[in-house]
């Protein structure tokens, strides 16, 4: 058996391994990435004959004002005895709070103290001779952020004040070699102008982008052109050749310190003319829906169980009725379903009320249905739940992760000399990805709803009384989705035989 730091007796040591890197600047010791700073973890437990327990993967900047959950996470695990030791790359990996969170965990005994090791400095938190070199260090990377986040700051304010483009040129546009300059980029400017031109003569957007869509015109992301980008396009101050700021993910023109705007252009690069800019939109300002309306937020009862059974995508209420979102957004589909509020809804009710009133909560051979109601109901009414599920579902993958990186380590002969070591490792991994697949399994079912075991009129009259948003969550805990044909042309009265309703046993309601 071997023998870890300080002399422990380590084949039953369990480690956690993290690692972290900025989403925005790559600072700190090397910066190097996420997984070459996991892969040289998993190096150091093998030497060492450590279990690796868990991983704590950041892809944020550790600032102190961040939200930093699975370091916390990791923090929790040690004090709680899942790991018994926490292996960092680098101390500024670890945190940049400074001195504050070192003597946190140094001013503890040393029989009870956290057990952290900072690969890169070659030290760990369980020998005092350590304590003033970390807190040196942590005060040094507080320092070096405090530095750091002031120079970008500083940078980005001179940067704008001048013109120089700060990010990603906008679709359209290129930053011209040797400078930070905008001019238009030849292969996709005159889509920008066609954009423009069109709507100001009054074709909508939806027009443009099946337009655009159907003569492959290529669009900013690679996917299908659809009426919100081209909204956001219209109104990007960048096309007029204008610097830009950002409020909450959205454009507008910077000001410099006099209030006047800021050229982005190149002298010589010639951007939209002003008369085209206001043609466009004036005449998006009198349309009556809004493209950057707030995502997510959903106000009709079926939104999310509804689909078209042309594209097979999602259908949204807009006005009296459901459309095919695809066709609203100017995608194609090819058989574009619509079908009208006042009919699908109170079919969708009375489906949901024939159904779930039917099922006895003390019958066993119902009880695998009222456990999928359950499970539906819990992530729509507790939201820790989609939160456990996630967290459930991470930890499968992180075993499964494990158990492929123990198999190529003895591929690569790492365990020929000791292969009941490594049969043991395999053996805990497979057992710990049965229980976390379990779990996975288990997370957010259980008690029966409340609604289990009214009767019709009951559940009818409550189904009417709560609000379009918990109506939505009744519906689709027991509704798993409403498939709709597109009517045949010409076609006046409206033909239930168009619209499936499938419940979560998989059963069709209509055939």
């Amino acid at each position: 058996m071997k023998a870890g730091l300080h002399g422990r007796k380590s084949r039953y040591v369990k480690a956690g391994l993290h690692g972290r890197k900025s989403r925005v600047v790559d600072e700190g010791v090397d910066a190097l990435s996420i997984e070459t700073q996991l892969d040289r973890g998993h190096k150091w437990a093998t030497v060492e004959g450590y279990d690796v327990a868990a991983e704590y993967t950041e892809n944020v900047s550790a600032w102190t004002g961040k939200a930093r959950p699975q370091i916390d996470r990791a923090m929790d695990d040690l004090i709680a005895g899942r790991i018994d030791v926490l292996w960092c790359y680098a101390l500024d990996r670890f945190t940049r709070r400074g001195a504050r969170m070192i003597l946190e965990i140094m001013d503890q005994p040393a029989s009870v103290r956290p057990w952290i090791i900072f690969d890169h400095e070659q030290m760990n938190t369980r020998n005092d001779a350590y304590r003033l070199p970390l807190i040196m260090l942590a005060e040094m990377a507080l320092q070096y952020s405090d530095r750091l986040s002031k120079n970008v700051r500083s940078t980005f304010h001179r940067m704008r004040e001048s013109g120089d483009w700060t990010g990603r040129a906008p679709y359209g546009t290129r930053v011209r070699a040797g400078t930070r300059k905008l001019e238009p980029d030849p292969d996709t400017w005159p889509h920008i102008m066609e954009a423009y031109t069109a709507v100001g003569a009054g074709v909508s957007l939806r027009a443009v982008a099946v337009m655009f869509n159907e003569r492959g015109v290529p669009s900013p992301r690679g996917t299908e052109w659809a009426s919100r980008t081209l909204w956001a396009m219209i109104h990007h101050p960048a096309y007029e050749g204008l610097q830009v700021a950002y409020d909450g993910g959205k454009p507008y023109a910077y000001r410099d310190a006099h209030g006047h705007t800021v050229r982005a252009f190149a002298d010589d690069a010639e951007a939209l003319p002003a008369d085209l800019v206001r043609a466009a939109r004036t005449a998006l300002s009198g349309r009556s829906f809004d493209m950057q309306g707030k995502r997510g937020t959903a106000s009709a009862e079926l939104t999310g169980t509804m689909h078209c059974q042309g594209c097979g995508g999602p259908m949204a209420r807009t006005g009296k009725a459901y459309r095919c979102s695809r066709h609203i957004r100017g995608v194609h589909c090819p058989n574009p379903a619509t079908v009208q509020a006042h009919h699908v809804e109170p079919m969708v009710r009375e489906a949901f009320l024939a159904y779930v009133t039917a099922l006895d909560p003390a019958d066993p051979d119902d009880l695998d249905t009222w456990a999928e109601i359950a499970t539906r109901w819990k992530l729509h009414t507790d939201p820790t739940i989609v939160a456990d599920n996630r967290e459930a579902t991470r930890a499968v993958t992180d075993l499964e992760k494990r158990l492929r990186r123990l198999r190529d380590d003895r591929e690569a002969g790492l365990y020929d000399d000791d292969p009941a070591d490594y049969a043991r490792r395999v053996r805990d991994l497979q057992d710990a990805l049965k229980d976390a697949r379990d779990n996975a399994g288990d997370t957010g079912v259980v008690n029966l709803p409340d609604f289990a075991g009214m009767e019709y009129e009951e559940l009818s009259t409550g189904l009417m009384r709560v609000s379009t948003a918990e109506r939505r969550a009744l519906l689709s805990s027991a509704i798993a989705g409403v498939i709709v044909n597109r009517a045949p042309r010409g076609t006046q009265r409206f033909d239930p035989d168009r619209v499936r309703i499938v419940l979560v046993s998989g059963e069709d309601i209509r055939r």
